[in-house]
């Protein structure tokens, strides 16, 4: 079963640390320990207006990775029809709220393009948040490597927040994004064509194409995966019965071609 394990800064956002501090607060939804729960509550409130402000901000002015919410809408889709686990943040920054922060910046922003997808279930397409002090990593450097031990172990040891149900996880499962260079460990411990080197993404510019009014990054790589995973199911299943019926269908028609060539061969000879 799939996971799809992101990176954090300049991989699905950019946004300085003062807007993290400015605006965090009102993302989390003070006062409710289940702010998730809490957000409908909040409908044509002044609180829910400045939620709408923060999420228009980051959408319009580039703080998340432009088009992210429609690709995070398609692994989503992919776990209600059972094909992933969800999504893991895997990052070197060192707070914990600063990817709890873009978490809920996409939980919120996904439940506002879906709407008819209850927010919980939304919720539960997050897994795990790491990041660089996370418990068993490394504290003696401020770039530790992300490596498959290090990854599968944090997984293991959450085994209910990632859906595990057995007492491993494959490399295999996993669909690594990350824009730094030089490449982390993964990338000759995961098999290929799961670990994904994207462009680091400026919200001011770098590595972004703007095309007219349209602006494209480099997610190419995400498609890909998604389609891969989306591709598996259909490999397992519905698309093994289709080439099978296809296959059936053309030894037939081959043998109906045979059939009537072998019938005019004999009307010639009949008639010689």
């Amino acid at each position: 079963m799939a996971y799809f394990v992101f990176d954090l800064d300049l991989t699905l956002a950019d946004i300085p640390m003062e807007v993290y501090n400015e605006l965090r607060g009102i993302i989390r939804i003070p006062g409710n320990t289940n702010r998730y729960d809490a957000y409908s509550d909040y409908v044509n409130t002044k609180a829910d207006q400045e939620v709408e402000i923060i999420i228009n901000s980051a959408i319009h002015n580039g703080i998340l990775r432009p088009n992210i919410i429609s690709y995070m809408i398609q692994i989503l889709t992919l776990k209600l029809q059972g094909l992933c686990k969800g999504i893991i943040i895997y990052s070197n920054n060192l707070d914990l709220i600063n990817l709890e922060f873009i978490r809920d910046l996409l939980v919120v922003c996904i439940y506002k393009s879906t709407e008819d997808i209850p927010i919980d279930t939304i919720q539960s397409l997050f897994c795990l948040c790491i990041h660089r002090i996370y418990p068993g990593r490394p504290r003696n450097t401020n770039n530790p490597p992300k490596t498959w031990s290090e990854l599968q172990t944090i997984m293991l040891n959450n085994k209910q927040a990632c859906g595990i149900t057995g007492d491993t996880v494959s490399p295999e499962d996993i669909y690594f994004f990350d824009d730094m260079i030089p490449l982390h460990r993964l990338v000759t411990e995961l098999p290929h064509g799961h670990y994904f080197h994207v462009l680091p993404y400026h919200k001011d510019g770098g590595n972004v194409n703007v095309i007219g009014n349209i602006i494209e990054s480099d997610l190419q790589s995400l498609q890909f995966a998604i389609d891969v995973v989306r591709s598996k199911s259909l490999s397992g299943g519905r698309y093994k019965h289709t080439m099978k019926n296809r296959l059936k269908q053309k030894k037939q028609m081959r043998k109906h071609k045979y059939s009537k060539k072998n019938k005019r061969k004999n009307k010639v000879k009949k008639q010689n």
